[in-house]
This record gives C-alpha cells, structure tokens and sequence, in this order.
C-alpha cells in the first residue's frame, strides 16, 4: 500500500492537529510536517516532496501566493485549500488556484467543528494524490493528435464558443485566453467548477490579463462578441434566444450530475440553437461533465467543432477523456495550443 504524504500550513496549531487527527483516521494518510506559514511550506514541499500540501491560512499575501505558484510549478504537488465565507470571494485565494491541480474545500460554519466534513477531507486528499502531474507541463511544444477529417465548415453570422473545465482550470483558461486575438470573433461561455464567491474573482483575474471582456455571467445579460463569460458559482448558466438576441440565462436549479454550474447544462442549450457557428472547448478537469453535452450538441448540429486538451497536458485527464470517448471530438491538443486552434477553425468558418 503507498502512502500519500502530507504536509500542512495552517496559520493556528489547533487546526493544525485538528486536520492532522482527521487524515490519519484514514491508513494510506500521513501527515509528514506542518508549518504556519506558507514561507516555511515551500521550504518543506522542496524537502520531503509530499503528494498533498492542505492550506488553511484565512488572508495569504500576495507575495505568499507566488511562492506557492513558483514551487507547485517546479515541484508538482496538488494542493488543497480551506476557505471559509470571510475569505472566499479574496482574489489573493483564487489567484492559489492557478498552479495546477487545487481543490477548494469549504469549512464548516463557526459551530461546527472539522470532523463534520471529516470524510469529504480525507477523500478529497485521497483525489489529490492521484493527479500525475509534471513538471514543466504547461510549457511543452506537443502536437496536436489526429482525430477525424473535418466536415465542410458552415458560415453563419454569429459564433459562440463554450469551454468546460474543472481541476486544474484557472490556469488552463489563462494559458487559452492569453492566445487569443484582442478581438474576439464572439461570445465565449465558460464553465469553470468553482464554488459560489470564486468565480468573480477569477474572471476579475482574467480580465487583467488580456485585453478583450472577462466578466462573471449576469442573468439574462445579452451576450456580445468580445466578451468571455463565466458561470456564476453555484449557477448553471444556459443560452437562450429571445427576439433575435442570444441571452444568458442563471438558474439554481438541481445540480445535474453532481454539477452546479454544470458543462453539459450549458453544451446542451447551445445545442437548441440554430443558425449559429458552434464551437465547443473541454479542457482539464475530474469526471466526465461535457460528454453528455457533445453528444447532444454534435446530433442536433455535425458541424459542432469539438476541441479536447490531450492528456499530456491535462492536470486531469478525466473531461477530456470522456469527451474524446463520445468519438465526436474533431481535434486533441495541447493545452499551448488549444488558443490557437481556436483561432484557425474561426478562421476556416470565415472564410479566411
């Protein structure tokens, strides 16, 4: 049996020894070393090497996040953070989540103690570990992987693109977004799994970094081009036509399949729309949210585009792999060029 090796940074040594009596209920979890601050956890991952790093430090600095960038990067190493309702919606804590493979992982109220999530924790340690991450692996020169011929593009006048991820995604979205034109040919629609309080942050992140749109769905907001979406936490976003005008539309209805906002519920409105360029993203993530979505979406409409991120860049290849084994993926690529991909198949639909 392997061990999964554990180290915690927690600002307070009775969380510390509250989180450390919870994982090691559990026999292939050992906690290897603990610290207080995140300086000092940098400094131990490069040591030890653990498999899972758990964070519960409420307020991290800036400077404390880079230095967790800058390790998880050099030494791959998935990492799981305890927020709470007073530091959620910090963009400090959604900026931790670029390195790679981070889950976000709430605590409970203040009278409640941690053992009333105990399993979820232990469980979500026992997922962590099995990320089989790379060094280096968002900066590769792989190519893309033959799937299928592509159908006659069709042409229409309005385009729209919706990208799917999970684990892993943030960054996967700034390595994408960043390749893409200053003007984009139309609406991008993201779903990004992510807890209610996050997703603004994110897009506010985003939006820094490049220089078209990035902002957080608004319900019923008309959608226009040169302007990338993201669902809401919490919220499934769908796409709906009213008086000739493509409208965003929220809703808190059931999670469908263990999702909220779910990429299937977003793939599956596209697919009710006609008239329109399809372009469909998976990219990065756990499970197989999408799938469902590009079956429906290739049914009503073969000239779908479906991208998937090849497993040699994906943190995990569990979305994309499931997307790739509907058999309605038109191309397989690395994350470094899924951006550009983009933009030659908007290109083909042009005409250009």
């Amino acid at each position: 049996m392997d061990l999964i090796h554990v180290i915690i940074i927690a600002d307070d040594a009775c969380k510390s020894k509250e989180i450390t009596d919870i994982l090691h209920r559990e026999k292939r979890v050992r906690v290897i070393d603990q610290t207080g601050s995140i300086e000092g956890g940098v400094k131990k991952v490069t040591e030890q090497q653990p498999e899972v790093v758990i964070v519960d430090i409420p307020s991290p600095q800036v400077e404390e996040i880079e230095l967790l960038e800058n390790i998880i990067i050099e030494q791959p190493v998935s990492v799981l953070i305890l927020y709470d309702e007073i530091t959620k919606s910090g963009s400090e804590e959604v900026q931790a989540l670029f390195p790679g493979a981070v889950y976000l992982f709430r605590r409970p109220s203040a009278n409640q103690s941690l053992n009333s999530i105990g399993e979820e924790l232990i469980q979500s340690v026992i997922s962590g570990s099995q990320v089989k991450l790379k060094k280096g692996m968002l900066q590769n020169s792989l190519v893309e992987q033959a799937v299928k011929p592509e159908l006659p593009f069709q042409s229409f006048e309005k385009t729209v693109i919706a990208i799917g991820t999970s684990t892993g995604g943030p960054r996967a979205l700034e390595n994408v977004f960043t390749q893409m034109p200053k003007k984009l040919p139309g609406p991008v629609l993201v779903v990004q799994h992510m807890p209610a309080g996050f997703t603004k942050s994110l897009a506010e992140r985003l939006n820094r970094l490049v220089d078209f749109s990035v902002k957080e769905a608004e319900n019923l907001e008309v959608i226009h081009r040169n302007t990338a979406y993201i669902a809401p936490g919490g919220c499934h976003m769908k796409l709906r036509n009213r008086n000739r005008k493509l409208v965003i539309e929220l809703s808190k209805d059931a999670p469908f399949r263990g999702h909220r906002p779910s990429v299937d519920v977003l793939l599956h409105s596209i697919a009710e729309m006609y008239h329109i360029n399809k372009i469909a993203v998976i990219l990065t993530g756990m499970g197989s949210d999408g799938a469902d979505g590009i079956r429906q979406l290739k049914s009503n409409d073969p000239n779908t585009v479906v991208i998937a991120e090849s497993q040699e860049t994906a943190v995990i290849y569990g979305m994309p792999r499931a997307a790739v084994n509907t058999n309605m993926v038109d191309h397989v690529v690395p994350l470094s060029q899924v951006g550009k991909k983009l933009i030659n198949i908007i290109g083909k639909i042009r005409g250009e």
